[in-house]
């Protein structure tokens, strides 16, 4: 070492005792400048540091000290010094901890325990439970280090401070401190990780489905299988200082226990249930071994612990529980170890199963015989017993053994349905234990599974059979020897299901064993006869009865004698019998008595039908059997059937025996059922009832389960079923047919009540299908087939119905209640048919319930339904105005009107002479319409109202129909020519009304009904009706929109929304709610509002003529406007009218099927016609309209009327010309020129008359007829007369109307230049208004534009262009554009072609139609080097066909045909060849093939290719 190291160190170890730690720093720094080795140089450098704060670098110089000299303790035991100053705790103790490893391998014991006690202060302070439990581990005998710590001296008690260490050597000299801290710091540790994990795993989404009590066993398996508290525990018990605390011994031991029961119930078992394992075979097996090796262990660990503690008669109830609970010795009955069983009561007496217990080991005591002089020890009565055991297993609900003694009780008590219950919990509570434990317990669980079988044997037998049998099958065949009472089980069951031999083979198997007991052989011995007498074999089984009587006997004098031993022994010693003892002959010996005798007397009895003789012998036995024990109920039922079948029946006799035999047993259903029979031939219904329910309920689960059963019960059920459908209970009587037929499946009655029940339930499909079986079971059973029908009515399949009538009246024509049925389904499907649009079929079916109404009318029975069906059919037909079977109807109505005729109805009805028989029959003789059948409805329902007279429940309703009647004929009285006033006719049906509301006040569609009729004449009684309609059932829109209608036609829009919205909401579906909203709306100036109001009307498929006609108006005005705005060249798209106007032709084909003479209607329906191109229809219906408005003309003479015909023929001409049918278009233009005047003034335009004809519409009607009537005469031919009639058309108008000239001008010029001449022609152009103006109309402007072009007058084509040019209208309008095309054409300049195309293109490039024009020319125009169209233009043609074009306008399905044909002839000149042409055109056509065009060229195609083959 040189000087300066040396002078050095000197200067640093004065520095460091000086404490000059700048000093210390430079001294220390020099050292190490010079030996960077220097171990003691750089601690104090460190030490310097932390005492300059530099702290970093001090912690940084302190480990390098530590890698240059690890064994050296200095370095860190100031890094450890640092860090506790600096309170960096966890790095103090990792110091601290190296400390330890250092000073352990030194093994300097001092050292080591000075640095854990500081260690174990600073876990104490600032550590975790985990890491002060490790930390504490170290002073544990396990622990490697407790060698050298032993090695420390003993500590001084008296000298806390002799050592650095004193906590540790006390520790070491008393462990048991340390130990129980350890204990309590691992059981707090373990429970947090364990709710910690049982908290998470519950809380984690999309994990495996587990309960809380199977989470925390897995968690518990998991967390517990490592734990440290068995050992800890263990070496608590082991511990000498121990020793002396018996409470903490217990304690521990305690815990222990409990500790090792929740590991073994986590560890998994063979018992649980088994769940998919995706591990290898190999791999699964020994985690499957080690397991069981695991839990075999932890098993044996908690058997050994119990066993010490009930050795020691500890008081712990778990050490208890799993020394009785876990040994399976107690499940047979005869090992029951009491003595271990009473010293548990001693310690834990107010547990149940100590209670329970002690109490049957008391009853056992109790039971057995004791010496004379003795006194049987007390014991609990069956009652108290019963209570604890039902105490004792809420209190220890979890014991085996508890359940184990009670099913035993109750199996003694033959109380099965307790036996039941106490063993399936019993069972439920084995299995959690045998899951628990690992192992299984076998004695227990046969003993509960044998309980559990008999009792399901006798529980309500025969439900629990099924169950039973297969317990007792696995019962009896696990065991060599089964017990006689599991044999006896199993015959009684196999007798249950009436398999006797079967059962003869079990009880032989119970008389073949060697522990039966003499009761038990006479048991199996009376059974076993009784099974051979119901297989028949009654020889055989009398002997067997006799033998089983005479023991019975033998038995009686027994028990005769016993009791007159004690009766002499009371005697003697002055004693009497205690209260409730019995003695002598029990109760049930003598019901087992009473059983052999009735036995044997079945089987006389039965042998008595070849031996006479016998019978007698059966009657004794009967008498003896009912003396053997009076209550038992079956010798009464065998005695009532014996005096039944004496040669002189003695009824009486055999009745008191079946109630006698009904009264002890109810189950008794053969009694049951004669008693019933004797009750229903005295109609005493109620009492049937009584006694089928009584019965029923008594044989509760026998016919459940089908058999014999349940054929015997099928009766009781029938009758039950009956009495509840009488009452209306369709959901209790189903079940009751549904029982009956279990035991009778052939009974037809009874599917058909099941049937009835099921309608009334609303089960229409299945009445239907029972109806379909009861048919199939008796195919001539009508009633099923009406039954069948009436169902389908009631469904709405009227049409099978009334086939399903039909076929029944054919095969029974006389059958009344089938004709009323036909009549009244016909008459709904013709309404229904009606409200349809159905009108033939409707008056087909109409007729038909008139027709059958008629003949029971005639027939004298039922007439008041008859007549209300004749009435509603009559009136229904008096609805269609265009009848098809008018004679048959006719021939129908004078039958009836023969019969009121006949019943004089007339003089017996006052006051109702709005029609009568008389004033009727020449209508009906000489019948033209079917107006006259609303006037015959008002005979028939008088009719019905005569009949009523005395039915208080159907008088109301006869006089609504007649006052309803009477209001529907009061239209036609004119046409009748019925001499009643309009306003008498009014008032008597306002009158019949008031009749109908007497009767039933409360009616809310008479309340309405009267608000309708008394609309126009009362405004307040109207709204006091439909106000009192709507108080007696606010649920129905009917009333409501009247009210609203109402409100609307007083002005109050508000209200009459109101009302409207209301009606709306209460049936959605009411399509004159929403008309009458829509009404609102449009007089409110929302016409678009209204317009979806009316589709929503019309598309709800309601009877609503008003939506109909209201949305077919609406939407032939949209379709108009849309029609005209394409006139504008920028949109140029026209409405297709054949999807715009389907759905209104049919809206007003619907309408005019219930209004077929409405004018408006048929003259609406022909211009939608027109529109579609059906014209041949629309003349129809202008003819027809034309027709009717003539013959009103003819009435009054209405200029409404008058001016309506005219445009009707003047539509009629224009149809019949685009029809070419021109000489009918000659004479309908004519007739409407004959009414025209243009002369005259006209109606005022604000005259409101509606149809008279103002002075414009005059002019514009003459005009139309004059330019009509010229087009005909050109078309035949007749070029002069056009000339004329236009030239005359032009005179007359002359200072009239110069608008319309410019029309007829135009047709003038073009006839002119038709025939050549055209100089006039254009004379005719120049002359009509503004023709050479840029207002001229755009037709004037066509003209002259072509006149130019053809005649190439160049003047008047420059005049023209400047006029198209400066109007934009013109500019860009298509027709325009196409002149200007060919005209460029014509001139061979293809760019001015091409640009005049493109400039409509620019106006509307989403215009399909301007799209295929320019690609068209393209196609058209050649390329400059050939003389096909080029590539390139082949290529532009193919963009602007293109199918999805974005445009906001609807593309019709000619101009789609159209661009599908182009783009086809595009392909074709891209690709060459012919074969895709025929395939493009096809394609064009399937896009419209109502059009003519595209079926055209496809002919045209398909002829050129023709031609091309055949010149090939």
């Amino acid at each position: 070492m040189s000087d300066f190291i040396k002078t050095k160190l000197k200067a640093l170890k004065v520095s460091v005792q000086a404490k000059d730690w700048p000093a210390v720093e430079k001294n220390a720094s020099a050292v190490l400048s010079f030996e960077s080795g220097n171990y003691n140089s750089r601690v104090f450098l460190a030490l310097a540091l932390f005492n300059l704060e530099r702290f970093d670098e001090a912690e940084e110089e302190y480990k390098k000290g530590i890698e240059n000299a690890p064994s050296q303790p200095l370095a860190r035991q100031g890094l450890a010094s640092f860090y506790e100053k600096r309170q960096r705790w966890g790095d103090y103790a990792w110091a601290l901890l190296e400390l330890m490893q250092l000073f352990q391998d030194a093994q300097d014991a001092p050292k080591y325990a000075e640095t854990l006690q500081k260690l174990i202060e600073v876990r104490r302070s600032h550590g975790t439970r985990p890491e002060l439990i490790d930390v504490l581990a170290l002073l544990l005998p396990s622990s490697p280090t407790y060698p050298l710590l032993s090695t420390l001296p003993a500590a001084e008690p008296t000298k806390p401070l002799a050592s650095s260490y004193h906590a540790i050597q006390l520790a070491l000299r008393s462990p048991l401190p340390p130990l129980l801290e350890l204990v309590s710091l691992a059981e707090a540790e373990e429970t947090q990780l364990v709710e910690a994990e049982i908290k998470k795993r519950r809380q984690r989404l999309g994990g495996q489905t587990l309960s809380a009590a199977e989470t925390r066993r897995a968690v518990e398996g998991e967390f517990m299988r490592g734990s440290r508290l068995p050992s800890l525990y263990r070496a608590v018990l082991d511990e000498p200082d121990a020793s002396g605390d018996e409470e903490l011994r217990r304690d521990i031991e305690r815990k222990l226990l409990v500790h090792l029961r929740t590991l073994l119930r986590a560890l998994p078992s063979s018992f649980d249930e088994t769940s998919l394992d995706l591990r290898k075979g190999e791999k699964k097996k020994e985690v499957k071994e080690e397991e069981d090796r695991l839990k075999a262990a932890v098993r044996s660990d908690v058997e050994e612990l119990a066993k010490g503690m009930v050795l020691l008669g500890v008081a712990e109830e778990s050490a208890w529980s799993v020394a009785l609970e876990w040994k399976d010795r107690y499940g047979e009955w005869e090992k029951v170890d009491w003595r271990e069983l009473e010293r548990y009561s001693a310690l834990f007496p107010e547990t149940g199963l100590a209670r329970i217990a002690l109490a049957s080991h008391q009853r056992l005591l109790a039971a057995q015989p004791v010496e004379e002089g003795e006194e049987s020890p007390s014991a609990p009565t069956e009652d108290e017993m019963a209570t604890i055991i039902e105490s004792g297993l809420e209190t220890s609900p979890d014991s085996v053994i508890a359940h184990l003694l009670a099913a035993q009780f109750f199996a003694e008590q033959k109380e099965w349905d307790a036996v039941v219950q106490v063993a399936e919990v019993g069972l439920s509570i084995l299995a959690q234990t045998e899951t628990e434990v690992g192992r299984a317990l076998p004695s227990s669980r046969r003993t509960l599974e044998s309980h559990l079988a008999i009792g399901l044997v006798h529980l309500e037998p025969p439900e629990h059979h099924l169950r039973a049998l297969r317990l007792l099958d696995s019962l009896i065949t696990s065991s060599a020897s089964p017990a006689s009472s599991l044999l006896i089980a199993k015959a009684y069951v196999l007798q249950s299901t009436e398999k006797w031999l079967p059962a003869v083979a079990v009880w032989d198997q119970v008389l073949s064993s060697s522990l039966a007991d003499p009761n038990t052989r006479n048991e199996a011995l009376g059974e076993r006869a009784w099974c051979l007498f119901s297989a028949g074999e009654l020889e055989k089984a009398r002997e067997g009865l006799h033998e089983v009587v005479d023991a019975m006997e033998e038995r009686k004098k027994v028990r005769d004698e016993e009791q007159k031993v004690k009766e002499k022994a009371r005697s003697k010693a002055g004693v009497e019998r205690g209260e409730g003892v019995e003695e002598g002959e029990t109760s049930e010996e003598a019901e087992e008595r009473a059983m052999s005798w009735y036995r044997l007397g079945e089987c006389l009895w039965a042998l008595g039908e070849t031996q006479v003789e016998l019978s007698n012998d059966a009657y004794d036995a009967f008498i003896n059997s009912i003396r053997a024990k009076g209550d038992y109920a079956p010798p009464w039922t065998s005695l009532g059937i014996f005096y039944r079948s004496l040669e002189h029946p003695e009824y009486d006799r055999a009745s008191k025996c079946f109630q006698k035999a009904f009264e002890l047993d109810g189950a008794q259903e053969v009694a049951a059922r004669y008693l019933a029979e004797e009750f229903a031939l005295i109609h005493e219904w109620s009492l049937v009832e009584v006694i089928a329910r009584r019965v029923v309920e008594n044989n509760t689960g026998k016919a459940a389960l089908g058999g014999k059963a349940a054929r015997k019960l099928a009766w009781a059920y029938k009758a039950i079923g009956g009495s509840e459908l009488n009452s209306k209970h369709y959901p209790q009587a189903i079940i009751a047919f549904q029982s009956a037929l279990r035991g009778a499946p052939a009974d037809t009655h009874t599917w058909i009540k099941l049937g009835v029940a099921y309608r009334g339930s609303g089960k229409f499909i299945a009445a239907l299908k029972v109806f379909a079986r009861a048919l199939e079971l008796d195919p001539t059973s009508w009633y099923a087939q009406f039954s069948i029908g009436d169902v389908q009515r009631e469904i709405g399949l009227l049409e099978p119905a009334l086939k399903t009538f039909r076929s029944i009246l054919a095969n029974r024509p006389e059958e009344l209640g089938v004709k009323v049925v036909l009549a009244e389904t016909a008459l709904a499907a013709g309404l229904d048919e009606y409200r349809g649009g159905f009108i033939a079929r409707a008056e087909e079916s109409l007729i038909e319930a008139l027709e059958v109404s008629t003949g029971i009318i005639e027939g004298g029975s039922a007439t008041r339904i008859a007549w209300k069906v004749a009435g509603d059919a009559l009136t229904a037909l008096g609805k269609i105005v265009e009848s098809t079977a008018l004679e048959k109807s006719q021939a129908l109505a004078q039958r009836i009107l023969a019969v009121v005729e006949e019943q004089q109805v007339d003089s017996k009805i006052e006051g109702m002479t709005v029609v009568t028989a008389s004033s009727l029959k020449p209508l009906l003789g000489d019948l033209t319409s079917s107006t006259a059948f609303n006037a015959l409805a008002v005979l028939a329902f008088k009719m019905r109202v005569l009949l009523e007279t005395q039915n208080e429940a159907s008088i109301g309703s006869a006089w609504f129909d007649l006052g309803v009647s009477i209001a529907a004929v009061r239209p036609h009285l004119t046409t009748l020519s019925l001499p009643t006033p309009s306003d008498v006719a009014l008032h008597q049906a306002i009158r019949s009304l008031k009749f109908a509301l007497h009767k039933e006040p409360v009616n809310p569609v008479f309340w309405n009904a009267l608000g309708v009729l008394s609309f126009d004449i009362s405004p307040r009684l109207a709204q006091h009706c439909f106000i009192k309609s709507i108080t007696y059932n606010s649920r129905t829109a009917v009333p409501w929109t009247n009210l609203g209608l109402f409100y609307l036609v007083h002005g109050d829009e508000d209200l009459a929304n109101q009302s409207f919205l209301k009606a709306q909401v209460i049936d959605p579906e009411w399509a004159a709610a929403w008309v009458g909203q829509a009404t609102l709306a449009d007089m409110a100036g929302h016409a678009a509002e209204a317009s979806v109001l009316l589709e929503h009307a019309f598309t709800l498929g309601g009877s609503e003529p008003e939506a109909d006609i209201g949305f077919a108006t609406r939407a032939f005005e949209k379709y108009r406007e849309g029609a005209e705005a394409a006139t504008v060249a920028t949109v140029n798209v026209k409405p297709d009218p054949t999807s715009a106007l389907s759905a209104p032709l049919f809206a007003l084909t619907r309408y005019l099927s219930h209004r077929p003479s409405d004018v408006a209607g048929l003259h609406l329906h022909a211009l939608i016609l027109e529109q579609v191109g059906d014209l041949a229809a629309a003349g129809e219906s202008l003819e027809k309209a034309a027709g009717v408005l003539e013959e009103l003309y003819e009435v009054d003479e209405s200029p409404d009327v008058e001016g309506q015909f005219v445009i009707a023929q003047t539509n009629l001409g224009r149809v019949r010309l685009a029809g070419e049918d021109f000489e009918g278009a000659l004479a309908a233009f004519e007739a409407a020129l004959s009414l025209l005047d243009i002369e005259g003034e006209g109606a005022a335009p604000s005259s409101g008359g509606g149809g008279a004809l103002t002075k414009a519409q005059t002019v514009l009607l003459y005009s139309e007829c004059k330019l009509g009537t010229a087009l005909a005469h050109f078309a035949l031919g007749e070029s002069n007369a056009a000339e004329e009639v236009l030239e005359g058309a032009l005179e007359d108008l002359d200072g009239v109307d110069g608008a319309r000239k410019a029309n007829l001008s135009v047709a003038l010029g073009r006839i002119y230049w038709a025939e050549g001449d055209e100089d006039r022609a254009l004379g005719a152009f120049i002359d009509a208004p503004n023709s050479v103006h840029n207002r001229a109309p755009l037709f004037v402007k066509l003209a002259l534009h072509a006149l130019a072009i053809v005649t190439q007058d160049n003047a008047i084509l420059d005049t023209v262009q400047r006029i198209n040019t400066s109007d934009s209208s013109s500019k860009y309008d298509s027709d325009i554009t196409r002149l200007t095309t060919l005209q460029h054409l014509a001139k061979k300049d293809h760019p001015s072609a091409l640009s005049a195309v493109s400039r409509t293109l620019h106006a509307a490039p989403w215009a399909t139609n301007n799209r295929r024009r320019v690609s068209q020319l393209l196609l058209s125009l050649p390329s400059s080097t050939t003389a096909e169209p080029s590539l390139t233009h082949l290529e532009i043609c193919a963009r602007f066909l293109r199918s999805r074009v974005p445009t906001g306008n609807v593309e019709t399905g000619l101009d789609r045909a159209r661009r599908v044909g182009a783009l086809a002839m595009v392909k074709i000149g891209k690709e060459g060849g012919d074969d895709g042409c025929l395939a493009g055109m096809e394609r064009a056509l399937h896009c419209a093939p109502w059009e003519k065009e595209p079926r055209e060229k496809l002919k045209i195609v398909k002829q050129a290719l023709d031609k091309r083959e055949v010149a090939e």
